[in-house]
């Protein structure tokens, strides 16, 4: 999956510079200026491009979105969330962590899916799910990326604890042997 910020605009004048850094399993964009602080209320659009967040299905074509990560340290006071799609959903839902459960109300027309939260603390995650009938998205595949460890390339075995239990347990004999011949001057 990767993403792309194609635009930041700030009605509020607010910096729009955009700084991206990637892991394994995410990619974290970072809007605004470290030098620059700003006080009060600031409004951003920001246009994102995913490419592989849609996996084909049974039932279709179903995009599965955290708009916000849990470990988000930002509160907001308002995030509205706009979906384009090349057809129309067949189903969506829009979840957070905030109670009531109707409190991240999504809409579905021809156009797209929209969803929208109002006063969303920090750590407060934002998950939407949209359903497509099949083959509305072009080139749609399910791919699985093995990331290896450390562990994948040096397995343990029952053979292999049981063989350091006995060369510890080997040196350790060795050691209070030495250390009992050896300590009689």
């Amino acid at each position: 999956m990767t993403n792309t910020i194609t635009d930041v605009t700030s009605p509020s004048g607010a910096p729009t510079g955009v700084r991206h850094t990637s892991t394994v399993d995410t990619d974290l964009f970072r809007i605004g200026d470290q030098t620059n602080q700003i006080r009060g209320v600031q409004h951003y659009r920001v246009s994102l491009q995913i490419d592989g967040l849609v996996t084909p299905t049974d039932s279709g074509d179903e995009l599965a979105w955290e708009a916000v990560d849990a470990v988000d340290t930002l509160a907001r006071n308002e995030a509205s969330f706009t979906i384009e799609a090349p057809g129309a959903a067949t189903s969506s839902r829009c979840a957070t962590d905030l109670q009531p459960a109707g409190s991240c109300p999504i809409t579905s027309n021809d156009s797209g899916v929209s969803a929208s939260v109002r006063d969303l603390a920090a750590a407060d995650a934002v998950r939407i799910n949209v359903t497509y009938p099949s083959g509305t998205f072009t080139d749609v595949s399910e791919d699985y990326t093995v990331h290896r460890t450390l562990a994948d390339r040096f397995p343990l075995t029952a053979v292999d604890i049981i063989g350091g239990l006995a060369f510890g347990l080997i040196g350790l004999i060795g050691s209070v042997g030495y250390a009992l011949t050896q300590g009689r001057d």
